[in-house]
């Protein structure tokens, strides 16, 4: 943040970065954490140093005692036409990892911040697993 952030306020002034531009971009989600306050906003433009982003702040961030960290939005999804399960990053095209499968079930158990992921593969369902893991960044959500 290159300057203050006021309660009510759609856009934010910033310190571009090497590498900046192309990861800056409408569609990508920040967290502003400062003063005991958290607050997550999307990108929803960019105009050179300056981010719009929706929805307004609802509370200040004083740059000197705040800061803006990027988040990367990973989604897991099965692809029912072709039977494989794909993983998209922050909006892209959505990657394979698994042929074969035949059911996803995904799970989220808050007080235990734990997920789990149930797959059938096979032609026929023959096969089950299931994967347990703990989410970072979970502040805010």
């Amino acid at each position: 943040m290159a300057a203050d952030i006021e309660a009510g306020q759609t856009s934010v002034l910033i310190i571009p970065w090497s590498g900046s531009d192309s990861k800056l971009r409408a569609g990508r989600t920040i967290l502003f954490a400062g003063q005991g306050r958290i607050e997550l906003v999307r990108i929803t433009g960019v105009l050179n140093d300056r981010l719009i982003v929706s929805p307004a702040f609802s509370s200040s961030f004083r740059a000197a005692e705040s800061a803006a960290y990027l988040l990367e939005t990973v989604e897991l999804y099965l692809d029912s036409k072709q039977s494989i399960l794909r993983r998209r990053v922050n909006g892209t095209s959505g990657q394979p990892l698994l042929e074969e499968v035949s059911s996803f079930e995904p799970a989220y158990d808050q007080p235990g911040n734990l997920v789990s992921i149930r797959l059938g593969t096979g032609p026929r369902k023959e096969k089950s697993h299931e994967l347990l893991f703990y989410p970072k960044n979970t502040a805010g959500t």
